[in-house]
């Protein structure tokens, strides 16, 4: 059982590193950028994450919602790999508090014995999990919020959990129509699976995003860029733009610099009567495929 799961975990890692940059840690799909929003613009999202999907960004963005309201993302990945994500605001004022979920599965692993064989005895999944309460208020013009986490991972006969806390800042109009936001992500640790505890991408992140103090036909638009840090991986510049065409129509774009490479994203939000749909369209490094985030947005 540990050759297959040494084995198994190269594999995961390899499905993975090419959007995810795996590197030290484990549960990679921590790091995968979720909200159709959030992964055009390249995951500058610190300093702008506002509302249900702020829990996996940033918590003190909830604060800034002004209505109660849910988001709801599919993510299609490489090999049928698929990642979903729900983020539910049930209140909003002086309290803030959201309930989220974000799970990852990979299915479709053949299980085989020490010894090599040309048929396997069978086919597994793998299953990466986290939920997750979130809490935010403001204070003196500063939002701040604080996620506490619940994770999940098994694979084939082996499981284990584990605890994370997330915490996060944002300040509004820190100069005129520049925002600021700082998160500190994944601070916990997971239980022993079979002999060693699983590391987790302790994530900083910090960021700022730009209001132009000028409209262009029906809308506003944004600039964003962010840093961010993964302990014992990689440092990561992060760049993203949202240009508000038409009265319900954004097109976005995004960049993400790395020490391996430059990455783009693409998409566009189509907003109505308190319905949002957003697309994101992020393609791997190598010619390895396309990578498609769907998600809903809905206010109460």
């Amino acid at each position: 059982a540990l050759i297959f799961l040494i084995l198994f975990s190269f594999f995961i890692n390899q499905k993975i590193s090419f959007s995810a940059e795996t590197g030290k840690n484990g549960l990679a799909f921590l790091k995968i950028d979720v909200d159709g929003r959030a992964a055009a613009m390249g995951g500058a999202y610190t300093a702008l994450a506002c509302g249900a999907d702020a829990a996996f960004w940033n918590p003190a963005g909830l604060a800034n919602a002004a209505q109660k309201n849910l988001v709801l993302m599919h993510n299609v990945w490489l090999d049928d790999i698929t990642q979903e994500f729900a983020s539910w605001q049930i209140m909003t004022g002086k309290h803030n508090l959201a309930l989220s979920a974000n799970l990852m599965i990979f299915p479709g692993i053949e299980v085989r014995g020490e010894r090599p064989t040309e048929d396997p005895d069978g086919v597994t999944e793998a299953i990466n999990f986290y939920s997750a309460l979130s809490y935010a208020r403001t204070f003196s013009g500063w939002q701040a919020g604080v996620s506490v986490k619940y994770l999940f991972e098994r694979y084939y006969l082996a499981q284990a959990n584990g605890w994370a806390v997330d915490f996060g800042v944002q300040r509004m109009n820190v100069v005129k129509n520049l925002d600021w936001g700082l998160a500190l992500a994944n601070l916990g640790k997971m239980a022993v699976l079979q002999e060693v505890a699983t590391p987790l991408p302790l994530i900083l992140r910090s960021g700022l995003v730009y209001h132009l103090p000028f409209q262009f036909l029906q809308g506003g638009h944004l600039l964003s860029a962010d840093v961010q840090y993964v302990k014992d991986e990689h440092l990561y510049l992060r760049a993203g733009s949202e240009w508000n065409m038409v009265q319900y129509l954004s097109l976005r774009g995004g960049l993400i610099y790395f020490k391996d490479g430059l990455r783009v994203s693409a998409g566009l939000g189509i907003k109505y009567s308190g319905f949002q749909l957003d697309y994101a369209f992020v393609p791997f490094m190598d010619d390895l495929g396309n990578s498609h985030r769907f998600s809903v947005g809905i206010l109460f």
